[in-house]
């Protein structure tokens, strides 16, 4: 009872200063070794306003043993909380977690929380409110926490601080996070643009996900078991299909409809899905699957100007059902109806139909685009594993 009532002062103390609060309950799963993390109330709307008096008065504490703030709200001296995280949960390698307790000691000395998984937190207060940034947790095991995220706090269980200082204000704390980690030689520009594309292709959630399996607790949220990993708890997982958002307690992942289906289709593990992690290749991937499963249209995108000669000729040929040819000389050639260009052919524009011949590498051989003179051998339209890594000799 007397941890409860620490508990509730505390929280008290973040609501005097105008944050919103979320009562949680901590749990830990032997099994997987990790601590599931469950708000006991529905919250996502005090993401965007103020909980009243008589809401923060009606908060259910009778099962929590942590609470946490919600992020991105201002306070009553007009600045932001927010959170510079050291996350070592989960996989993390031994060298990524050196390297970012290393560049954790170049931040402004501040109030520093440990947390339930042997991680830090430095607590700032920002004049500028910072965005959510997580592009730089798999080689660096730091996180930005800003908007539209909770953020648990000391006294809750596992939690304790490091020090008596309070909140440091800074200026803008997303561009100190920005500029300490291009001291330390990370791309910034890059990654951030990894994750504005992932906005940018976003689709709606529920073509991924059956949310009448899920549990309503509020205007637009749904709150069940994960349905990828499942759950101990059966809510370690919510959906907001007004911000088009998903959100795993168990791993503190989330994004949107493109990270979802990342996890789902199993490019990514759910403890790596975050702002910005899909890049390069991996963001290829969930893109060209998005596409093939007409979750969007190809021409909304720019993969055509930027993917590689394999990759739009396996793409081509799942949008047109190809053929598989072989000749007398045991050649492959794909028959497509749709025309191709490419850099080092002349003109194969100008047929309805076009046969490619392919090399033993799986290559297309641009250099004789003639059709074969006889065709042998017809085979069944080849899957994308066939087509994008070798043909028959």
């Amino acid at each position: 009872m007397a941890e409860q009532t620490q508990l509730i002062s505390a929280a008290a103390a973040y609501y005097e200063q105008g944050l919103n609060v979320v009562p949680e309950k901590l749990t830990y799963d032997p099994a997987k070794g990790k601590w599931d993390k469950m708000p006991l109330v529905p919250w996502r709307d005090w993401d965007n306003r103020r909980q009243t008096i008589e809401e923060f008065r009606a908060l259910d504490w009778t099962n929590a043993n942590a609470f946490a703030v919600v992020l991105g709200q201002q306070t009553v001296d007009g600045l932001f909380l927010a959170v510079i995280d050291f996350d070592v949960k989960g996989e993390v390698p031994e060298d990524v977690k050196s390297k970012g307790k290393e560049i954790l000691k170049q931040f402004p000395i501040t109030l520093t929380e440990k947390t339930v998984s042997d991680g830090l937190h430095l607590i700032y207060y920002s004049r500028q409110k910072p965005k959510t940034e997580a592009a730089f947790h798999d080689s660096a095991a730091l996180e930005l926490l800003g908007e539209h995220k909770l953020s648990l706090m000391a006294p809750s269980k596992g939690y304790s601080r490091q020090n008596d200082n309070s909140p440091t204000v800074v200026e803008s704390l997303e561009d100190t996070f920005y500029s300490i980690l291009a001291k330390n030689g990370f791309k910034i520009e890059e990654e951030s643009d990894a994750a504005e594309k992932q906005d940018r292709y976003n689709f709606e959630i529920t073509k991924l996900l059956d949310i009448s399996k899920l549990t309503k607790i509020g205007p637009d949220e749904y709150q069940g078991s994960h349905p990828v990993h499942d759950s101990t708890t059966e809510k370690n997982f919510t959906v907001n299909t007004r911000v088009n958002t998903w959100y795993c307690f168990r791993h503190s992942s989330g994004g949107g409809a493109l990270q979802f289906l990342a996890v789902k289709e199993g490019l990514v593990k759910c403890e790596q899905a975050k702002r910005g992690a899909l890049r390069g290749k991996k963001f290829k991937e969930v893109m060209n699957l998005a596409i093939a499963q007409k979750l969007i249209k190809r021409e909304e995108t720019d993969l055509k100007e930027n993917e590689s000669q394999a990759d739009r000729l396996i793409n081509l040929c799942l949008a047109e059902n190809a053929v598989l040819f072989y000749d007398q000389h045991k050649t492959a050639y794909i028959r497509i109806s749709e025309s191709l260009q490419y850099d080092d052919v002349d003109d194969i524009s100008g047929v309805s139909e076009t046969l490619l011949p392919l090399s033993k590498t799986g290559n297309v051989k641009c250099e004789n685009t003639q059709q074969p003179d006889k065709v042998s051998k017809i085979t069944k339209t080849p899957s994308i594993s066939s087509l994008s890594v070798q043909t028959h000799s």
